[in-house]
């Protein structure tokens, strides 16, 4: 996610299949709740 000069990395994995495998919902769910953290993060940082 990128807001202006700052950048969040919210998740990192190694996907070692090219295709016929999907993201694991347990990586996706994961992947959500760090981007409302970091969405959450950033507003009170903006506000500070």
């Amino acid at each position: 996610m990128r807001k202006k000069s700052d950048t969040y990395v919210l998740h990192v994995f190694q996907k070692k299949a090219k295709h016929g495998i999907a993201t694991s919902k347990r990586d996706l769910n994961l992947i959500r709740t760090r981007l409302e953290q970091a969405t959450r993060l950033h507003a009170e940082n903006e506000g500070a």
